[in-house]
């Protein structure tokens, strides 16, 4: 499923594949960091959590990418603001 929608994101948006993958992966790092512990030897917790870095040129359509995949975190951050400014 996931495979499909990279591939489907890669055709309509026409960006390099490895773009869209890392979209991908961080929306996903970011919807699951509340979720999921990594157990890591010595009995250490910790959330997982994926730290990237996209480095293309100007015009390779990065933030269209990221606005597809990241579109409910920001609607999330909009409502909790407005909820935050009736405070």
């Amino acid at each position: 499923m996931i495979g499909k929608a990279i591939i489907k994101a890669q055709y309509n948006k026409q960006v390099p594949l490895t773009l869209v993958a890392m979209s991908v992966l961080t929306a996903m790092s970011i919807a699951c960091q509340n979720q999921i512990d990594v157990c890591r030897p010595g009995n250490l917790h910790g959330p997982v959590n994926l730290y990237s870095l996209i480095l293309a040129d100007s015009g390779e359509r990065k933030t269209t990418v990221d606005k597809v995949f990241m579109k409910a975190f920001y609607l999330r951050d909009e409502a909790l603001a407005e909820e935050y400014a009736k405070l």
